[in-house]
């Protein structure tokens, strides 16, 4: 509401207006919660399997996609010559598409989550356990650890939390 105040004119001066903005409290609102809602609220975020499936695949996934493009997150150690003479390319790790095609297929990253905690881990890589070499280097073979995330990976994780939080707390009902 804006309503205006006349004030009195300076000696000599024209009559002018200063505007005055407020507001009244007619009632205090109240927040009542219903515990039903609070309690089916705090039981879907304990439910943390859905959080990790989103992470897997919004995140986790698409950051070893991307290092399995960029050869490392850093770089990862040149290839030696002897190698480039046996391969067909260049690139690091894909020479048939194999080992990228497995750590980035979903049935691969298995996800444990009870009673509001949960993990993600790559225990197998079917197909391609060769890549296990290559994350840990061997004598002979310098580690590509293509499991690795990014200090980026931190900030979309909380982006996705922060949608996870706002989606349980829209279905619940809890506001209602």
């Amino acid at each position: 509401m804006s309503d205006f105040i006349p004030i009195e004119p300076p000696p000599g001066g024209m009559p002018y207006a200063v505007p005055f903005l407020g507001f009244n409290i007619e009632r205090v609102p109240t927040l009542a919660v219903d515990l039903f809602q609070l309690a089916e609220w705090s039981q879907n975020l304990e439910d943390v399997r859905s959080l990790l499936e989103l992470i897997t695949d919004e995140v986790m996934i698409p950051s070893v996609h991307e290092n399995f493009l960029a050869g490392g997150r850093p770089p990862w150690e040149p290839l030696s010559e002897y190698t480039l003479a046996q391969k067909q390319g260049n690139s690091i790790l894909i020479e048939t598409g194999n080992l990228l095609d497995v750590a980035t297929a979903q049935s691969t990253w298995v996800i444990d989550a009870a009673e509001g905690e949960g993990s993600v881990i790559v225990q197998d890589l079917p197909g391609a356990e060769y890549g296990f070499y290559h994350m840990t280097g061997t004598t002979y073979m310098p580690q590509r650890a293509f499991l690795d995330f990014q200090d980026e990976d931190l900030d979309k994780i909380d982006m996705v939390m922060g949608h996870w939080v706002d989606v349980q707390t829209l279905t619940s009902g809890f506001f209602e």
